[in-house]
């Protein structure tokens, strides 16, 4: 999946440092790159400009055709390597709401409570109803 690889390079430059050999085929890899990355910001980085740069990559994710398996489809890669990472801290929970629509997320609470946790799921449940 080179195309991820290229695309998170060309959008997002300042994580190139952090790939290593032969990360270009390994989409998983290369999105928990950029999740790791925005976790490790402090919240003063997170300008509007920034988000505006994760929500349209996610947009461009989300809209590229569907792959024949988890392996290549990128939306599979981006929910599992990257959207289910920002659970892990407060800061990147409250990003949550521009990535996820209120709906799926309301939804989807089995889904997301295996995967992200109980706990997690209902610390981030509270950034999604400041949106009512």
């Amino acid at each position: 999946m080179k195309k991820l690889y290229d695309e998170i390079s060309r959008r997002f430059p300042e994580i190139c440092g952090d790939f290593g050999e032969g990360d270009e085929e390994l989409p998983y890899m290369v999105m928990g790159y950029l999740a790791s990355w925005i976790k490790r910001l402090p919240q003063e980085a997170f300008t509007p400009e920034l988000v505006d740069r994760l929500v349209s990559f996610a947009k461009w994710c989300e809209e590229a055709p569907r792959g024949d398996d988890a392996s290549n489809d990128l939306l599979t890669i981006l929910c599992v390597g990257f959207y289910e990472h920002l659970f892990d801290s407060e800061i990147t929970r409250s990003l949550l709401p521009r990535f996820i629509a209120r709906e799926d997320f309301i939804a989807g609470p089995g889904y997301f409570r295996v995967w992200v946790g109980a706990d997690n799921y209902d610390k981030a449940l509270k950034h999604f109803e400041t949106e009512l």
